[in-house]
């Protein structure tokens, strides 16, 4: 028997669940340089299961184990929706200076993607959401 044979080595440890990602992105050149661009990415939620730290043991004095199977629990579907505006100058003969802003979570969606898995009073507790609405503005210089 290989070490990697063990059955109990596979209990509640398994991931055979499918995931998947849907991307729709489009852009737009306006006249006079301007240029107009969307992202919007929906996937589907990661997979978890309850764990529950045993302790008592001398020689494995604490363990952490699922205690179900993982994709028990799944997160929910993370979608985003992103812009960007961009508009270029002509300097001179050859060069150009583009001046661009992006707006990341433009619907400021706050979709849960992490909580306490651990069995405890704080269990499905979220500690972590989709990060906030955020714009960025940068410039470029070619030459």
């Amino acid at each position: 028997m290989l070490p990697n044979d063990d059955p109990n080595g596979d209990f509640n440890t398994s991931d055979h669940n499918l995931e998947w990602i849907a991307k729709l992105s489009g852009s737009y050149n306006f006249p006079y340089g301007l240029l107009a661009s969307a992202l919007y990415e929906s996937r589907s939620g990661d997979v978890w299961a309850r764990t529950v730290l045993f302790s008592g043991g001398t020689t494995i004095p604490t363990l952490a184990l699922n205690v179900e199977p993982i994709g028990t629990r799944q997160y929910q579907t993370i979608s985003h929706f992103d812009v960007r505006l961009e508009k270029r100058f002509k300097l001179l003969s050859t060069h150009e200076l583009a001046v661009r802003m992006n707006v990341y979570n433009v619907v400021n969606a706050n979709t849960v993607t992490a909580v306490t898995a651990r069995s405890g009073a704080s269990f499905g507790k979220p500690t972590s959401i989709l990060p906030a609405r955020l714009a960025e503005v940068s410039a470029s210089y070619k030459f």
